[in-house]
């Protein structure tokens, strides 16, 4: 730590105190970078969605549904045989609980392929509507995506694996 010096005010009236080390370059980067991170530890603040509704910490923003997109296109093939591990085949009803941006959704549903369904259940308005449209791009007609907490879910069909 370098020898720089820097004066400060003490509301308790002691003034131009002395404090070693808060000029140096290594404390500015970290003020710098302090103030860049929301209340939510390392997460940065254009990460967070401010007023969101959502429970989801990292919360809805546009480049929090991009990160998200990224992170299962890189896991996708684990997801994949994860899901074949677990029984996921053809003519299947699942229920995809926190869908989110709808990746594990679509996954699923080119697994269950067209005789199969997805029903997705999400709380967050603007990852569903994000879901809907990414389905749509896919060409997928057999995903949708209800905008409900899990515990107000109802359903006349059974979702499983059989």
């Amino acid at each position: 730590m370098r020898g720089d010096n820097v004066s400060i005010t003490a509301k308790s009236g002691l003034s131009n105190a002395r404090v070693p080390g808060l000029n140096c370059p290594e404390t500015a980067r970290r003020r710098v970078d302090a103030d860049k991170k929301s209340k939510h530890a390392n997460i940065p603040r254009d990460m967070i969605a401010s007023g969101s509704t959502s429970q989801y910490v990292l919360g809805s923003t546009d480049a929090e549904q991009e990160r998200l997109i990224r992170q299962a296109a890189r896991l996708d093939p684990y997801t994949e045989r994860l899901f074949r591990d677990a029984g996921l085949g053809p003519g299947q009803r699942i229920l995809d609980i926190g869908s989110g941006v709808g990746d594990a959704a679509m996954l699923a549903a080119r697994l269950v392929g067209p005789s199969g369904e997805i029903v997705g259940v999400e709380r967050d308005e603007r990852s569903i509507a994000r879901a809907r449209a990414r389905v749509a791009e896919a060409g997928l007609h057999n995903v949708t995506f209800m905008q409900s907490d899990v515990n107000q879910v109802t359903s006349d069909a059974p979702f499983g694996m059989g």
